[in-house]
């Protein structure tokens, strides 16, 4: 009995160890043909496209999330003491980038990833398990019906707040007036069991809004507006993702209109941001946002996603730089339809379409509304991600 006890753990160890083997091996041989044969050397065939998989393109592995390193600085090192430090200094930069490819290889691109991460969410669907704390990696929270989102720890704004008054004073010299509009969150700031227990995006926002208030500076709180109308918050976001859906941000669009117009002198015309006047083209259980790509299809369900069209006629010009992107017409112009011809939804970003955001952010976007009657009154527009549904329809009442 003992003799057979001693075998069977003697397989599984040495399994075990075959397995770990294989992972680590596999892990070096992309790791040498990314960092080596494509980056280095510009190959890209088919023995690539084998190792790589759906990591194919030639960019950078760590491309969005490359961490900054640290210089010397300005003063030269010099003499043995000044050999030693810089020494010193590219052999620690020489790590800490081996760290992160490493890092990215054994995580991100391990052999088998997606396989492994559906079997471990189908575990814990299985048993229950939906505990995460809050700076935990993949913190996906399921607030029930499948409604995901990821809590926020205490940030202290004050770097923030003092950058917008100082980007304020500029603008002053400009004659140029500023307005902060603050977006909701995914959580309530009514919100009783999660907001201020173990989400703090409320708390920040709060602050943030009260500091760049008291430097004088024109706030908008679209959170205000939520409450007073008593919107549903699961409406406005997807279940599978952190940004809000297209339809707020045409009703976002709508209340910075007016707030243009109440304050800043515009006349936009109040029904381009009347529902009723476009049409809604529904792609049912086609997007799996970032939220539901952390927990995979194991655990979650795919949102449906809309594609908003006005129904009244349309002339715009878009324009991005860094596709090389410069056309007239419609509205359609203003989507990249490319997403939907990839049928796998880890590698869909149908979010993306707006704007043409699909592959990346664009430092700059220019949008020329040709039928406006403020011609003349330009607005730049400073934001993130969420504006790719915000812009497209705020541009509709402006020059």
């Amino acid at each position: 009995m003992q003799n057979t006890q001693t075998k069977i753990h003697t397989f599984i160890i040495g399994f075990i160890i075959l397995v770990l083997i294989f992972f680590m091996m596999s892990i070096g041989l992309r790791l040498f043909t990314r960092a080596v044969l494509v980056d280095r050397m510009g190959i890209s065939n088919a023995y690539t496209k084998l190792i790589l998989g759906d990591e194919t393109k030639l960019i950078r592995a760590d491309k969005g999330n490359a961490v900054v390193h640290a210089e010397p600085g300005d003063t030269a090192w010099s003499g043995l003491i000044g050999s030693a430090k810089n020494i010193a200094h590219q052999y620690t930069n020489l790590i800490q980038r081996l760290i992160e490819k490493t890092d990215y290889y054994s995580n991100q691109q391990l052999l088998f990833r997606r396989s492994i991460v559906e079997a471990a969410n189908r575990y814990e669907k299985t048993i229950a398990w939906n505990m995460a704390g809050y700076s935990e990696y993949n913190n996906v929270i399921d607030l029930g019906e499948g409604y995901l989102t990821t809590f926020m720890n205490w940030t202290n704004v004050w770097g923030n707040i003092e950058a917008v008054a100082e980007f304020k004073q500029y603008l002053e010299t400009q004659s140029i007036p500023l307005l902060f509009v603050q977006i909701p969150n995914k959580i309530s700031r009514q919100d009783t069991m999660f907001n201020k227990v173990v989400d703090f995006y409320n708390v920040n926002a709060d602050e943030l809004v009260a500091g760049i208030g008291g430097h004088g500076i024109h706030t908008f709180d679209l959170r205000d507006f939520a409450e007073a109308q008593k919107v549903d918050y699961r409406s406005m976001f997807y279940n599978t993702d952190h940004h809000w859906r297209p339809e707020a941000g045409l009703w976002a669009a709508g209340l910075i209109g007016d707030e243009l117009n109440r304050s800043f002198g515009f006349d936009i015309d109040p029904s381009m941001y009347n529902p009723d006047n476009y049409h809604i083209e529904l792609y049912p259980k086609s997007f799996l946002g970032s939220l539901g790509r952390k927990v995979t299809l194991a655990r979650a369900t795919p949102d449906d996603f809309a594609l908003i069209y006005p129904k009244f006629e349309v002339d715009l010009t878009l324009q991005i730089p860094t596709i090389g992107l410069d056309t007239t017409g419609g509205f359609d112009i203003i989507y990249d339809y490319s997403p939907l011809n990839t049928k796998d939804f880890y590698a869909r970003e149908l979010y993306g379409m707006y704007l043409h955001t699909s592959s990346e952010q664009h430092g700059f976007i220019r949008l020329v509304n040709n039928l406006s009657k403020e011609s003349g009154r330009r607005v730049l527009l400073l934001g993130d991600s969420f504006s790719c549904v915000l812009a497209p329809f705020l541009a509709l009442g402006l020059s």
